[in-house]
């Protein structure tokens, strides 16, 4: 049976809180007779809107908390009777979620060095120290071992830093500052510098702006410094398939001439075989180096600038090299550097006519390709729209609670490994 949609007042009044990434809306209920409310939410400045995840409320609800959002994003949103006609909406209003990091819990992860905007010390009660009340969090985990410079020195702002190990619930303070450098240039020395606090490899430390002096917003900076063998510290990747690299912009790693930083990787076969590298399609410009031999006696083997689409409208700037022959157990040392871009992306090892062990895949699936192995798979890619992807294993196949196949993608799971006829 078919109901016909009830003549309810629409809900008027509608306004909005945010606390970091959390934005509470609340609204008058004009209506005796509705079945609930329904929110719905854009991120395309309205020109479209979805229903909210779980936004719904019964009835005489005036109230809603949006917690599934991301930070420093402007949003819309709207709210109407869950039993009234389509377009009968109440007022809209627009609201731009903030930082959530105001506690140590929330503090926001790093990979990357370079210069960063802090968001306001004014709220969160987050304070880990006297005569200060609220302050901003970040979580800074180093790519390589080594020591880290962290300074606020002309970024706009009278700031007080503290530096920690450990984590939120047993903080070890191991560095702090007060007035040690220039706010502006020419101004009074009352930013924040530590220098050479030491960080190892893919442990973080915790950094703490609090409202001491200033309640405002600032830049401040991180750079990595003291890393005496990049390739030394390379991360090891033992399986095929998609790697992440979070950002080229510490370490001072280079190893090649017009670049700084490099992210180094230490692929350990599992197999013989040849393999393609690539960083294809990922919207970022990129530089590839591939030495054989080992730390401290690399041989430049392959090299690779502008051989395959980045996407968009980059065009033919990111990086690929195929036909690589590997030996199994016979380490090679993959080199992305910053000659072109800091920016973070994924690329792929890929076997060509031999089948690998396994495959570990992760990122975003942009182009189509048949992922073989007679190993197992385990995944968390998301699959973009219009391409076509096989999974083809001769054990078995994890899809991770991450995994994604967009509306578009085509997407193929089989068990029967190399060579198999499905």
């Amino acid at each position: 049976m078919e109901h016909s949609p009830l003549a309810n007042a629409n809900p008027t009044g509608l306004t909005g809180t945010v606390f970091g990434t959390v934005v509470t809306l609340n609204w008058n209920d004009n209506a005796s007779n509705e079945y609930g409310y329904l929110i719905e939410r854009s991120d395309d400045g309205g020109s479209t809107y979805s229903p909210v995840p779980f936004g719904g409320v019964a009835p005489n609800i005036t109230t809603f908390s949006d917690g599934n959002l991301l930070p420093m994003t402007t949003y819309s949103f709207k709210v109407k009777a869950s039993s009234d006609n389509p377009n009968d909406y109440s007022n809209v209003i627009t609201i731009t979620t903030d930082n959530s990091n105001f506690i140590c819990a929330d503090a926001q992860t790093l990979t990357s060095c370079g210069s960063f905007t802090a968001p306001d010390p004014n709220q969160g009660n987050g304070a880990n120290n006297a005569n200060a009340t609220h302050a901003v969090w970040y979580k800074f985990i180093s790519p390589y071992t080594g020591t880290v410079d962290i300074f606020s020195c002309l970024g706009g702002a009278d700031t007080r830093l503290w530096v920690y190990s450990g984590t939120c619930r047993g903080l070890t303070l191991i560095a702090n500052n007060d007035d040690e450098c220039e706010m502006t240039p020419g101004s009074n020395t009352y930013a924040s510098e530590v220098l050479a606090v030491p960080v190892t490899k893919n442990i973080p430390i915790y950094i703490e702006w609090d409202d001491r002096w200033n309640p405002s917003s600032f830049t401040f900076q991180i750079v990595l410094n003291d890393i005496t063998d990049a390739c030394a510290q390379a991360t090891n990747i033992t399986t095929a398939g998609s790697t992440t690299v979070p950002s080229v912009s510490c370490g001072s790693g280079a190893s090649q001439s017009g670049a700084t930083h490099a992210a180094w990787y230490k692929f350990i076969p599992p197999t013989t075989g040849n393999i393609t590298v690539r960083s294809c399609n990922q919207s970022v410009n990129t530089r590839l180096y591939v030495h054989t031999g080992s730390c401290g006696s690399l041989t430049l083997a392959y090299s690779s600038d502008d051989d395959c689409s980045a996407g968009g409208s980059l065009g033919n700037v990111a990086s690929i090299i195929s036909n690589i022959p590997v030996v199994a157990s016979t380490p090679i040392y993959i080199e992305w550097d910053d000659r072109w871009s800091t920016s973070g992306f994924d690329f792929d090892i890929i076997y060509q006519g031999n089948c690998p062990t396994d495959y570990t895949l992760s990122g975003t699936q942009s182009i189509s390709e048949d992922f073989e192995t007679d190993g197992v798979i385990a995944s968390s890619q998301t699959i973009q729209t219009g391409v076509m992807v096989d999974y083809d294993s001769g054990m078995s196949i994890t899809l991770e609670a991450n995994f994604e196949v967009i509306v578009g993608a085509i997407f193929n799971a089989i068990i029967d490994g190399c060579g198999g006829s499905q």
